[in-house]
């Protein structure tokens, strides 16, 4: 009588890790109430959100394209889209590559 053996591994699942930041008007510093934020302002959120430890980045109030794609310039390995909206602020998602 032969005895197998029907050894599993046991890996974990692939995990992601998700956050959410809500940025208080991400603008292009073009609306005249709105504060507009500098290069070190932008530089100091991409830092923020890279070193989160997140892979995906739900993100809020953001006034358009230009100031998402004003921040991607800061976070290299790093894509991004916003909603379709007609507000003001709008939604997005930041996510790494991999």
């Amino acid at each position: 009588m032969a005895l197998l053996s029907c050894a599993t591994s046991h890996q974990p699942p692939p995990t992601v890790s998700i956050g959410t930041f809500n940025i208080e008007w991400l603008g292009d510093g073009i609306e005249p109430e709105q504060k507009p934020r500098t290069d070190a302002d932008y530089a100091a959120i991409a830092q923020l959100i890279s070193e989160s430890g997140a892979e995906v980045v739900a993100v809020q109030e953001i006034e358009n394209d230009s100031a998402l794609h004003r921040l991607l310039r800061y976070m290299p390995g790093w894509h991004g889209a916003l909603s379709r909206g007609e507000h003001r602020q709008n939604v997005g998602v930041l996510y790494r590559d991999g």
